[in-house]
Parts: structure tokens; sequence; C-alpha cells
């Protein structure tokens, strides 16, 4: 008790100070948290002649083509950028709009994005936060509101596209980490056909602390949300996850309506970057089932499993650990 109290004096210290730098706005104090975006790993290049953009990646990135990738630039209600890739897979009646953590953005993503376009034959569509990826230098930050701005303009952006023509059977919400924050609110607020969180949080301030005494600070309280969505939930979490504890994982799938609840993926000797890595294979297997259950209007799944001695079972592209 002594040192949880003596935490919690730090931590309201701290936080104490930035609302005061701030100029006493508990949602820049929250957003100062929860968002670092990283230099980015791709740059957008606009060309002229084909009025489109073309992207380069960093070298860290691996190169792997992919026949039906286009860049868009959209722009919110508010006028800021979001950065977009479109994986499309010729025939595909499901898209995947995938919001990345936090650390992240859609150059570093790029190679998970491919696996899943390969590997389930579904269109994928990630995107940067307005002041992540090519859209940081714009000079606007990160907030958890902008967030919501960013994943409403997507999904506009994939009905305006003809990419999508039903989104309640159609789209399909994965939100990774902090991504899990505009994934729940998308969830909660239209329709969409399935949700699948990925190392999720319950909210912003319950990864740093489980005392409610700061909740104004609090952002993104997917522990509400999800008790309003209105679609099949998929949750993955690694039980040795140390930054955003397994509990965040269990709590959310407990407060999932029942009739929405599908089997997790509680992910054994696993934290919370590398649950891919190493098991691309079986994560893929996961996933395509879980589509599989959404194309079949929610009823029992058919399973997709194939014989793993098959060498052409699943793309051979590995992940590896941050």
């Amino acid at each position: 008790h002594h040192l949880k109290s003596k935490f919690m004096g730090g931590m309201l210290g701290v936080l104490v100070c930035l609302y005061c730098r701030s100029g006493c706005q508990a949602s820049v104090v929250a957003s100062s948290l929860a968002f670092h975006p990283p230099e980015p790993f791709y740059q957008l290049v606009f060309d002229e002649s084909s009025q489109s953009y073309n992207i380069f990646f960093a070298s860290e990135v691996p190169e792997i083509h992919y026949d039906h990738l286009s860049v868009e630039v959209l722009e919110t209600k508010n006028k800021t950028k979001v950065p977009l890739l479109c994986l499309r897979c010729p025939g595909a009646n499901i898209t995947i709009i995938f919001s990345h953590g936090n650390a992240s953005d859609c150059g570093s993503m790029y190679l998970l994005y491919t696996l899943i376009a390969l590997a389930l034959r579904v269109n994928v569509v990630g995107y940067d936060y307005t002041g992540y990826g090519a859209s940081l230098g714009e000079g606007v930050p990160p907030t958890e509101k902008q967030t919501y701005k960013d994943i409403d303009r997507v999904y506009e952006w994939c009905i305006e596209s003809k990419l999508v023509k039903d989104p309640s059977k159609e789209i399909i919400l994965y939100g990774q980490s902090v991504g899990s924050g505009p994934s729940c609110y998308l969830a909660a607020h239209k329709p969409v056909a399935g949700l699948v969180l990925h190392s999720p949080i319950m909210s912003g301030l319950r990864v740093i602390t489980t005392s409610r005494l700061l909740a104004c600070f609090d952002i993104f309280p997917n522990i509400n949300r999800i008790k309003k969505v209105k679609c099949p939930v998929y949750i993955i979490h690694g039980k040795n996850d140390q930054e955003v504890l397994f509990e965040h994982g269990t709590q959310l799938y407990s407060s999932v309506p029942i009739e929405y609840r599908y089997e997790p993926w509680w992910v054994p000797n696993k934290g919370h970057n590398d649950i891919v890595a190493g098991n691309e294979q079986e994560f893929c297997r996961r996933l395509s089932d879980f589509v599989e259950h959404v194309k079949k209007g929610h009823q029992e799944s058919l399973s997709l499993y194939r014989n793993e001695d098959d060498p052409n079972t699943l793309p051979t592209v590995s992940i590896k650990s941050s």
C-alpha cells in the first residue's frame, strides 16, 4: 500500500505539472502520454503525370512488392491529412481497416498488412493518424479526438471509393494497442461486420494505474464502448504482456455482449509486440477463421484449418518482433 500510494503521488505530480504546462487541458496531457510518433518509415511523393502518390519505404522495411497497392492522402473534416495505404485483393468481399499502435506507422506495419492481405485474400486498408507518418510534419499533433475524425474519414473513403458496398457485412476493424481506441469508437457508432482487438487497452490511463482518481485525464474508454458494439469481437492478447497487462484483454472480453463474443486467443509466452513473430501460421489461421465466422452471418464458422504439411498453406512471410 505504501509503494502504491507513493507511485500515485508521483504520477499525480507529473500529471499536474503537465496539466499546468498544457494550459489546463486534460486532453492535451492524455495525448502527450499516449502518442509517440516514430520517425516515418516511408515517404510519399506526388507524381504530377499520374496524379497519384508514390511510396518509398525506409531501408528497415522489407522489400515486398504488392501488385494492387494504392496510396491516398485523405482530408478530414478539420482539414488534417491522413495518409492511407490500400492493399486490394481482386474479388475480395471483406475489407480490414487497420489502426496501428502508438509507436508505429504505415511503413513499419506494411509487412503485416501484406501478410494479412495475401493469407486471407482480403482488402487491407492501413492508415496513419494525423501527426503520424507522412502527416508528421504538418504541425498538428495526434490526439484522442483527432483519431476519431481520422478513422471516420477512412470509413467514409472505403464507401466513396466503392471498395465497400455494405459496411455492415464487409468491414472488419482491426485495432492494435492504442489502435483499439479508434476501432472501439467506430464499432460502437457505425455499422461494421466485425472487430479485432490485438493487445488492446481498457482505457489509456488504466495502462498506468487502476485508480480512478485521475479519471479526468483518461482517454479511449474502450471498456465502456465495447458494451455497445453490435458485431462479433475477436480479442488477441499475450499472456506475458508487460506494457498492457493481460488483464486488459480478459476484462474487455468479459465486457463484450455475450452474443458477440468470439473465442479469444490468449497467447502463451508472448508480450505486447511479438505475438505474430514466429506465430505467423497460427495468427493467419485464427484470423481467417474469424473472417469466415463474420462472412457466415455470425453463425458457427467452418474451420479453415488446412494441412500444415502443405508448403502452400499460407504465404511464407515472417514478422520480426520489435
